[in-house]
């Protein structure tokens, strides 16, 4: 996984399937081995929340202000999810 993350705002799916998690387990499992430095990430709003609201966490303002716009833009696109490219 990459060192920065990069908030996902829209995502497309093709209308068919490339492969089956649970039934391609042998090309999982190759996949795995060399799955290179890009994945996404998928976290819920409310735990972004939570992080935020945490007086245990030390967060940067940088970072505070990120995840702020990330749950602003959940809310206003109706998700429950925040997804980051980790790059």
């Amino acid at each position: 996984m990459g060192y920065r993350a990069y908030r996902v705002t829209k995502f497309e799916c093709d209308d068919e399937d490339a492969f089956n998690l649970t039934h391609d387990t042998e090309f999982m499992d190759f996949i795995e081995k060399d799955k290179g430095e890009s994945e996404l990430l998928h976290i819920p709003v409310e735990a972004l929340q939570r992080a935020l609201d945490s007086n245990d966490l030390k967060i940067d303002e940088r970072i505070r202000k990120a995840l702020k716009a990330s749950i602003e833009w959940a809310k206003n696109s109706g998700e429950e999810w925040v997804t980051y490219n980790c790059a």
